[in-house]
């Protein structure tokens, strides 16, 4: 953040920053090669300040145009990503089980006291968070009281996991055509 001017604070992203986005990408993209093989070319060019810069830029314009296309009723939206925490908390009960199905549907283990803490949110936060994930019919308690994600919340967190892996891939053929473009005219000009 720089504060040196009046006016409104200026967030500029720091190097580890970029670092760390970086190998984020680079760990997504190569998931995304297992399926499409071209996305490692991305991979490989991600070092190359212009290229990345292009890539971040374009990725930001697919997911802000796809945004609009997203239902606001989504009930897994409204409930855990409108919310203060509630993207952590998500995280949090959908990497319980990596050895099996995607998204895990449960027994989720979970203390709300723990995840309160681990995110610096209040108890009742937490409580607010998944009695409106209840009500919303995206968890329910079996008899033993365990919650279990439904098929409602399993099917919609599908539909943005693939929402997401299509701009992803969309990113990478924008950006691979906009390098191509800009070679071609640097060489005209």
């Amino acid at each position: 953040r720089d504060r040196s001017a009046s006016g409104p604070a200026i967030y500029r992203t720091s190097p580890s920053f970029l670092i760390a986005w970086r190998a984020h990408y680079s760990a997504v993209l190569n998931a995304a090669a297992l399926i499409e093989p071209e996305a490692a070319h991305v991979v490989a060019r991600l070092n190359d300040p212009a290229f990345f810069q292009c890539f971040c830029q374009l990725h930001l314009d697919e997911l802000a145009l796809n945004i609009r296309d997203w239902d606001p009723n989504m009930a897994y939206a409204r409930v855990f990503m409108n919310r203060y925490a509630g993207s952590q908390i998500a995280w949090a009960l959908l990497i319980q089980h990596r050895d099996g199905p995607f998204p895990f549907a449960g027994p989720l283990a979970l203390s709300k006291a723990d995840l309160a803490r681990r995110f610096g949110v209040s108890l009742m936060h937490v409580k607010r968070l998944f009695a409106a994930a209840l009500r919303e019919g995206l968890m329910e308690r079996d008899d033993n009281k365990q919650l279990f994600l439904t098929e409602l919340a399993q099917d919609q967190i599908r539909l943005l996991y693939a929402a997401q892996f299509v701009a992803l891939l969309t990113t990478c053929e924008r950006t691979m055509a906009a390098m191509i473009d800009s070679s071609i005219k640097g060489l005209d000009g």
